[in-house]
C-alpha cells in the first residue's frame, strides 16, 4: 500500500502562485493536512470498498478519504504540513472538489472526479470528500 507524501517547505524551490482560495475552503485543506500528518505515522487501513456503509463522522470520512487518496489516484497526492501557505496541485484539486460538491454544482465535480478518479471509487470518493469537507463549506 502506497502512502501519502507530506512535503516540507523549508528549502524547497518557492512554490507557484495558485488559485486564491476562501478561508472556508483553507480551514477544510488545514483539516486534511492535519488528518494527513497524524495518518502518516499509523498503521495503513485498508480502502473502504463500495459494498460497505460510508462513513457518517467528519473525522473518521477524512481518514478514509487520506488512506484512500493513494489508492484511487494515478500518482501518490502531495499533501503539504498544516499552515503552509504553498498548496500541491492535489490540494487545489481536492479544495476545487470540496467546493464544487458544497456547493451542488453535480456537473464541476463529476468532471474533477472523472478526471483524475478511476470509475469504480468515484461515487465513495465523492462520498467522504462532501462529509470531510461539509463542516468547514457549509453555505449559510
Amino acid at each position: 500500500m502506497s502512502t501519502l507524501r507530506l512535503i516540507d517547505t523549508i528549502g524547497a524551490p518557492p512554490a507557484r502562485p495558485g488559485p486564491v482560495l476562501s478561508d472556508q475552503q483553507w480551514a477544510f485543506l488545514n483539516a486534511l493536512r492535519g488528518v494527513a500528518l497524524q495518518c502518516r505515522a499509523q498503521a495503513r487501513i485498508a480502502w473502504v470498498p463500495t459494498d460497505r456503509p460510508a462513513p457518517t463522522c467528519a473525522q473518521t470520512a477524512t481518514e478514509i478519504l487520506v488512506h484512500s487518496l493513494p489508492q484511487v489516484l494515478p500518482q501518490k497526492p502531495v499533501i503539504y504540513r498544516p499552515g503552509e501557505m504553498a498548496l500541491s496541485f492535489d490540494e487545489t484539486w481536492l479544495a476545487a472538489l470540496a467546493a464544487a460538491i458544497c456547493g451542488d454544482d453535480s456537473h464541476s465535480a463529476g468532471f474533477l472526479l472523472r478526471s483524475r478518479v478511476r470509475a469504480p471509487a468515484q461515487g465513495v470518493i465523492r462520498h467522504l470528500v462532501d462529509l470531510s469537507a461539509r463542516p468547514h463549506l457549509s453555505l449559510e
